[in-house]
């Protein structure tokens, strides 16, 4: 049984890693949803203030650049309440 899960979980991260390959533009709205929650607990953001650009460089590695506008940060002293 330990076996077979092995399988099941090698297929399911080889599908997530392959459909984030072959389908960029819903890797790239997942991530930048995840962005947004993320940067939501430090500042007021809308998914249209929001950019991020994922590159491949020469050597293989991946480089994100990720863009935000605000006209409100959220209150350093509510943020301390969450540790």
């Amino acid at each position: 049984m330990k076996k077979q899960n092995e399988l099941i979980r090698e297929r399911l991260q080889h599908t997530l890693i392959t459909g984030r390959l072959t389908e960029p533009d819903i890797f790239m709205t997942a991530l930048k949803s995840d962005l947004i929650t993320l940067l939501s607990d430090y500042m007021s953001l809308e998914r249209e203030s929001l950019s991020a650009e994922l590159c491949a460089a020469e050597n293989g590695e991946y480089e994100l650049t990720v863009k935000a506008r605000t006209s409100r940060l959220i209150d350093p002293g509510k943020m301390a309440q969450w540790d």
